[in-house]
């Protein structure tokens, strides 16, 4: 087990799974962090519309990990992000990720993350049906994007 500073709750990491992280740092000139975190969950957004998947950010209810920077699609959960920011005097970090599911079962995902949550002590429960991999997005008519 492996414990992320940069937030949010239980990911399962295993092949089919795509995992995007991104450095930057600056001189604090006053940007909001929070717009360039946004910024880089806004960058997957386009990269997967560019594939012809009408993806978009947003809270996804009885999602695991739910945020309002869900990467989702029709509804449902193909992906989450997190950010870590640090400042030392004038500089701030931030290391942003993100995990998307590809292809694979998402629910014996759930069922490993569940599992470990209840063994913490965590009272969870996550609808399947919020939840979907690219592969099974991308047969949905309501999933395709406009080109």
């Amino acid at each position: 087990m492996f414990v992320r500073t940069s937030g949010g709750t239980t990911v399962a990491h295993r092949p089919g799974t795509l995992n995007v992280s991104v450095f930057d740092a600056w001189t604090d000139d006053g940007r909001d962090v929070r717009k360039s975190f946004e910024g880089f969950c806004r960058r997957l957004v386009a990269v997967l519309r560019s594939a012809g998947i009408d993806a978009d950010l947003g809270w996804v209810p009885f999602s695991h990990c739910d945020g309002r920077f869900n990467l989702a699609v029709a509804g449902r959960k193909i992906g989450g992000t997190a950010s870590l920011v640090r400042r030392r005097g004038t500089t701030i970090a931030m290391l942003a990720h993100a995990s998307i599911w590809i292809e694979g079962d998402v629910t014996v995902d759930l069922q490993a993350v569940e599992r470990f949550e209840r063994d913490m002590g965590l009272g969870v429960a996550y609808d399947r049906r919020a939840h979907a991999s690219i592969c099974d997005v991308v047969t949905m008519p309501e999933a395709r994007a406009v080109r």
